[in-house]
Order: C-alpha cells, then sequence, then structure tokens
C-alpha cells in the first residue's frame, strides 16, 4: 500500500506539473537573462509595459526589474555585475564616471523634469513672486538649480527666497497653509493642487529646461561585449514606449500595479503627464547632462573638466533609429 501511495503521489506530481508549467518552457529556456535595475517611480513606465506585454521576450530576452529606491546601489549592482543595467537618474552615473568608474548613459528615458512651479491663485504671473518664498524638497537639488534657472530668467533671481519643506506632499500642505506662496511639485501634487485648492501653475520646468532625468545605464566594457544583447534590450524599449503611448488603458492598468494605486483621476492625469514626455527615439539628451555637472561641481571640482558627450554612447540608438527600426514600430 505504502508503495502504490508513493506512486500514486509521483504521478499527481507529474500531473500537476506538467498541468500548470512547474517545468520552464524551451521558449523560457532558451531566452537569455537580462537583468535590470529601476529607480522607483512613474517614469519606469516604458520598461514595466514592455515586460507585461511580453515585448522583451518577443526579442529573445528573459528580462528581470528589479526595483531600488538607492541610485548609488545601483550602480554598485552594474559595476559589480549582478545587473547588466540600471534604469534611473543621470546623476549617480555621472559621479560614477567621474570618479573612475566605466558608466556609461545610453538611452534616455525621460529627458526633461516633470515638475512645475504652482502658486497660490493671488500670484497671477511671475513677478507676483517678489518678495516672496517658494518651497522645495531641498536646498541642494536639481530642481532647486532648475528653479533658479527659472528665476533668473524672468529677472527674479534675488527677489524669490527659497524653503525646503522636506517632499511634494510637505510643499502642498505648506502652499494650501500658506506658509510659502509657490511650489516645485510633482506631478500627483500639482494635479490635486489645481484641482481642489485652485493653485495656478506658473511654469512647467520640463518645457524650460532638458534634465537626464532618468536615463538607461549600462558599463561600456559590457556595452561593447555584449552589445546584440543590450540592441535587442533598447528594441523592447522602444515598443514599450509606443505600446504605453497607443494604448491609454493598458498603460494606466500597468501604472496602478507600479504605483499600488487605484485611483483613476490621478493614474490618468499621471499617464497624461508622463506619455507626452517619453520620445519615440529615445536618445539620451547631452544638454540635459549639463546642469548635472554645473550642480556637481561645487562638490566635485574635477566635474569640470568634464562635457556632456563624454557620459554618452548613442550608437546603439543611432543604429536602431537609421536602419528604420524606430519608424517601423510607428507605422
Amino acid at each position: 500500500a505504502g508503495l502504490f501511495t508513493d506512486k500514486a503521489q509521483i504521478c499527481l506530481a507529474i500531473f500537476w506539473t506538467l498541468s500548470f508549467g512547474f517545468f520552464p518552457t524551451l521558449e523560457a529556456q532558451e531566452l537569455k537573462s537580462f537583468r535590470i535595475s529601476l529607480s522607483l517611480g512613474s517614469a519606469q513606465l516604458p520598461l514595466w509595459a514592455a515586460r507585461d506585454a511580453g515585448l522583451f521576450s518577443k526579442h529573445g530576452l528573459n528580462v528581470e526589474l528589479l526595483g531600488l529606491q538607492s541610485a548609488s546601489r545601483q550602480v554598485q549592482l552594474i559595476l559589480a555585475g549582478d545587473t547588466l543595467a540600471a534604469s534611473l537618474s543621470g546623476t549617480a552615473p555621472v559621479r560614477a564616471r567621474i570618479e573612475g568608474a566605466d558608466t556609461i548613459i545610453m538611452m534616455g528615458l525621460l529627458n526633461s523634469f516633470t515638475l512645475s512651479v504652482i502658486a497660490v491663485p493671488e500670484i497671477k504671473k511671475p513677478s507676483d513672486l517678489k518678495g516672496r518664498f517658494i518651497g522645495v524638497g531641498n536646498l541642494g537639488g536639481s530642481p532647486t538649480l532648475l528653479t533658479q534657472r527659472l528665476l533668473k530668467k524672468w529677472g527674479l533671481e534675488s527677489d524669490v527666497k527659497f524653503l525646503a519643506t522636506g517632499g511634494y506632499i510637505e510643499s502642498l500642505a505648506a502652499l494650501e497653509k500658506r506658509r510659502i506662496h509657490a511650489a516645485v511639485l510633482d506631478p500627483p501634487r500639482a494635479y490635486i493642487g489645481r484641482k481642489k485648492f485652485g493653485f495656478t501653475e506658473l511654469a512647467n520646468l520640463g518645457q524650460e529646461f532638458k534634465y537626464a532625468t532618468t536615463v538607461i545605464v549600462a558599463r561600456e566594457s559590457q556595452l561593447r561585449k555584449e552589445r546584440e544583447t543590450f540592441s535587442q534590450f533598447a528594441k523592447g524599449v522602444i515598443e514599450g514606449i509606443h505600446r504605453v503611448k497607443t494604448d491609454r488603458e493598458f498603460a494606466i492598468k500597468v501604472l496602478g500595479k507600479m504605483l499600488r494605486s487605484s485611483d483613476r483621476e490621478i493614474l490618468e492625469e499621471t499617464y497624461r503627464v508622463f506619455s507626452a514626455l517619453y520620445e519615440k527615439a529615445p536618445y539620451p539628451a547631452v544638454e540635459g547632462i549639463q546642469p548635472i555637472l554645473d550642480e556637481m561641481s561645487a562638490q566635485l571640482p574635477k566635474a569640470k573638466n568634464y562635457k556632456p558627450e563624454d557620459f554618452v554612447d548613442t550608437s546603439i540608438m543611432k543604429q536602431l533609429d537609421q536602419s528604420g527600426f524606430v519608424a517601423s514600430v510607428y507605422r
């Protein structure tokens, strides 16, 4: 009886394995593994969309997306060989290269900020900010630097003061309580401010400046060694951007999973903002690296010795663009 029971259990296990796919399929076995770390946030939507839509596997890759909060940790994983690439803000890979690493930017997923300067209703135009406070998350970050440039453009660089609030949520709360008169806000908070409190948008930083907000980075040595693999990955990213731009409902569904949110209104607004900023051919914006070098040079003087072109390799993007691949995706 015991032998029969053992045989029955083995047969049952085989049945479940075959029925529910516990053994990897031949297709899965043939896919090449590609591990990439992602910073957290809505900017990564095309990568999640490409994975969920099977666009990476279409190009022979089994892509694993590893979400991480720390950009420096993402760079460490690349240099250690634990990941092939990272999708993150341009600051960390630029700093790493200046300090001697062979990190290189191969694609620009988001080449501008999604932030806006939002003001209380009584501020009708930029000149109304004279003698007032603008809230920012912290005083040393890129949003502050670019807002300072914007104030200079408006002729207000010495007439407006900054107040560090700690984050976008805190800035919105400070704006509501009139502790500040304007704030640099991300899309959800800017939307809530406009809709709930009647605040106005004075400027969109994304329309004013280029910035390497989200870039895809690899090791230069690895890029040369596995060029075809990275080319296939880039194809999946390009098709992921296309899917986001052309399939709104699918993209919003993926976004909801990413953000763990079911707030349709916020998801739609986030989709509206980000989908408009993704470029069909996601070249890294060279001019978007200069603000990073400017910001970094105060603490890292040798940053002044570098040009933005020193940090990018556009060869794969050029190949896919000039071969007609990008155009074929949008036909």
